[in-house]
């Protein structure tokens, strides 16, 4: 019941708040002050949180032991049979890798774990497009936070997707044009006009 769990037991019971009511103005300001320390403590240690386990992901090696390590032999094999199903129906497999902000930011030119990825890739002939160098030459913003593309880093994504698929003849010749009208953001055709 509702009633009974918001109301108090007795009627003739007063209702107790939170906080009794001040008498002089001066607690308002401590309350007020308090509850702003506390809020930008909390986002202070919510930034330091995020900013420590991305750093702490711009390593050379997976640590020992660990989950990526264990779980790298899984990946591979995950690659493998994705390689061997679009081979077996003649779908072409093509792999992106994406950087992070930090990496970015910190100028690493061959970033871990990518590069890692890209050298297994490569040894079993798989398609992929490394986008680090892609996102590093542009000067504005790519990113809406540490790791998803803003619309101007998908638009670098597609061009250099169809870079890739024209210079390996996946396309048929109608196709490329209209795909490159699509990813520069141009009509392909004039505007319809209302007839009379």
């Amino acid at each position: 019941n509702v009633r009974a769990f918001h109301q108090p037991t007795n009627e003739k019971t007063r209702r107790r708040f939170l906080y009794p009511e001040p008498k002089r103005v001066h607690f308002y300001f401590y309350w007020f002050a308090r509850s702003q320390a506390g809020r930008a403590w909390r986002l202070f240690r919510r930034e330091r949180l995020a900013q420590k386990m991305f750093l702490d992901g711009l390593q050379e090696d997976w640590p020992p032991d660990s989950f990526a390590m264990r779980a790298w032999p899984v990946i591979q094999d995950h690659f493998r049979t994705m390689k061997r199903a679009t081979d077996k129906q003649g779908i072409p497999l093509l792999i992106l890798l994406f950087p992070a902000y930090p990496q970015l930011k910190l100028g690493t030119k061959h970033p871990f774990p990518q590069n890692r990825i890209g050298e297994f890739l490569a040894s079993e002939k798989i398609d992929f497009i490394d986008l680090f160098d892609t996102f590093q030459r542009e000067q504005q913003e790519v990113f809406v936070d540490w790791i998803h593309p803003n619309p101007l880093g998908h638009r670098l994504v597609a061009e250099e997707i169809l870079r890739h698929m024209g210079k390996k003849h996946w396309l048929p010749n109608g196709i490329t044009s209209s795909a490159r009208t699509c990813v520069s953001g141009t009509p392909s055709v004039p505007a319809v006009t209302s007839r009379k």
